[in-house]
């Protein structure tokens, strides 16, 4: 028995078999609406023979059913969203779902994956055509577009994570029936525990500030020192601000952390304090080169070609500062908490990590500091034995 094909299910003979395509002709396409869908829509119903035309069929028909309605909203001048199952509709679904609750989400992390997805959606309507059914992206053909920034690793690594969570939101919706993005199992996560920390002594941090200085960029030094007392990575500091986020009044500093939106008040350091008091900029740190404040690349082109230029620096990464500062704060005495506080952390879990399971360090200065307040417990327990004779 012959099946018919439903309007607009156009087949195309190959080779391999007859490939099926949903393509309404441009006149009589609603606004967005995609020019070419593959059917079946389920790339694992593609088996061939009468079930896939079975399924081809019903697609077929739900598609059709779906453009009379967008024709209808047209002609009644109802605006439609994106269609259903395309990148921009998921990326309004997940942003808008309140069992994601996306605006509850740190500042900073809200700004990344809103800058990756203008580059994913940018992405998605150059393809041909535009804007197809996620069903249709393979993992290949996104790596494709992943390797565009693989000159820049980190915009790679945000972009991929949340073209991930689209993804698996488009599976919890229905309109997918697995993500096409593989775990990303990367040395560095599979071996956390072994990981090797290079500790910012107090001796390489003024080292690193004095090599600033002569390099004509202060700026750059003033930072580095912020990035030890306070445990703030770069973003964080190159959008600090005089009067807003520290107070030369009173010589505080008072910001939200832009990660965990954690807010600090803290009292700067006698030295970060001197520094600031030389420069009269809105933001705390600029490129000396333009007057402007750091953009985060150059900022890191900057600290390297700094760094690289003496054997006493060369290698060292910014990022180890914040940890650096909080393995010298506990061997201060600080006690958990009092880190959680200054470097803006939700709990003391992560400085936790940071001391212990993270790096799985031991550190005789913590030993024989506990080592002394010990022996002075001991000294108090002696003395009071005598008093009361």
């Amino acid at each position: 028995m012959k099946l018919n094909l439903p309007r607009y299910v156009v087949p195309k003979p190959q080779k391999s078999g007859t490939l099926h395509y949903f393509q309404v002709p441009k006149k009589l396409r609603p606004e967005g609406w995609p020019a070419t869908v593959r059917l079946p829509i389920k790339s694992e119903e593609r088996v061939g023979g009468r079930a896939e035309m079975l399924a081809v069929i019903r697609d077929g028909d739900k598609l059709n059913r779906k453009l009379d309605e967008e024709r209808d909203m047209a002609r009644r001048g109802v605006t439609r969203g994106p269609a259903e199952g395309t990148l921009p509709w998921l990326n309004t679904s997940y942003q808008t779902d309140p069992d994601v609750d996306f605006r509850a989400l740190a500042k900073r992390t809200k700004e990344s994956y809103d800058q990756a997805a203008r580059k994913i959606l940018l992405w998605s309507e150059k393809i041909d055509p535009p804007h197809p059914h996620v069903a249709q992206l393979d993992w290949p053909f996104i790596k494709q577009f992943l390797d565009v920034f693989s000159d820049r690793p980190h915009t790679k690594r945000i972009v991929r994570a949340y073209l991930k969570l689209l993804l698996d939101h488009a599976v919890d919706k229905g309109v997918l029936r697995e993500n096409p993005i593989p775990l990303n199992r990367r040395t560095r996560r599979k071996n956390k525990n072994q990981r090797t920390l290079v500790v910012w002594s107090d001796a390489l941090v003024q080292s690193a500030v004095d090599l600033c200085d002569q390099a004509g960029a202060p700026s750059m030094g003033t930072a580095i020192l912020i990035g030890f007392d306070l445990m703030q990575y770069p973003d964080q500091i190159i959008g600090m601000r005089r009067h807003q986020d520290y107070l030369p009044e009173t010589g505080e500093f008072q910001f939200e952390r832009n990660k965990t939106g954690v807010p600090v008040r803290v009292n700067a350091s006698r030295r970060v304090r001197a520094r600031l008091s030389k420069s009269r900029t809105l933001y705390l740190v600029v490129n000396e080169e333009t007057g402007q404040p750091w953009r985060r690349r150059a900022f890191n082109d900057r600290f390297r070609a700094i760094m690289d230029s003496d054997e006493r620096t060369k290698g060292v990464q910014f990022g180890w500062l914040r940890h650096s500062g909080v393995i010298e704060s506990d061997q201060a005495g600080l006690t958990e908490k009092q880190i959680a506080d200054i470097g803006g952390w939700k709990s003391t879990q992560s400085v936790k990590n940071i001391l212990d399971s993270h790096y799985r360090i031991r550190d005789p200065i913590v030993a024989n500091l506990g080592q002394k307040r010990r022996e002075g417990w001991r000294a108090r327990q002696e003395r009071e034995r005598a008093k009361n004779g």
